[in-house]
């Protein structure tokens, strides 16, 4: 099982790499896919059977890489409410992640 830092770090990282996604799968054809590509699969294929408000924040986040004021904006919500939902999300992924 995980620790919720190394959650951090890895989510971290895929917000990186989603920023940067086109630059990755550019290069990719020279030395190869970067391991946080399979990472971001791992994240992705455990998401996929959270609840919905969860995968909407997973993917506002740390896909589409806004702000937590443009979730919070986005759910008519105060950027508190979606940090609580992020620590949510760090606590699926301690439980789901194989």
């Amino acid at each position: 099982m995980k620790d919720i830092e190394t959650i951090r770090e890895d989510l971290n990282k895929i917000k990186y790499y989603n920023s940067k996604k086109e630059w990755f799968d550019r290069v990719a054809q020279y030395v190869g896919k970067n391991d946080v590509a399979e990472l971001f699969e791992q994240y992705n294929i455990a998401i996929r059977k959270a609840h919905p408000k969860l995968y909407e924040f997973y993917v506002s986040v740390y896909v589409l890489n806004n702000t937590h004021e443009v979730v919070a904006e986005d759910n008519d919500c105060s950027t508190t409410y979606v940090g609580k939902w992020i620590k949510n999300l760090h606590t699926y992924f301690q439980e789901n992640l194989n």
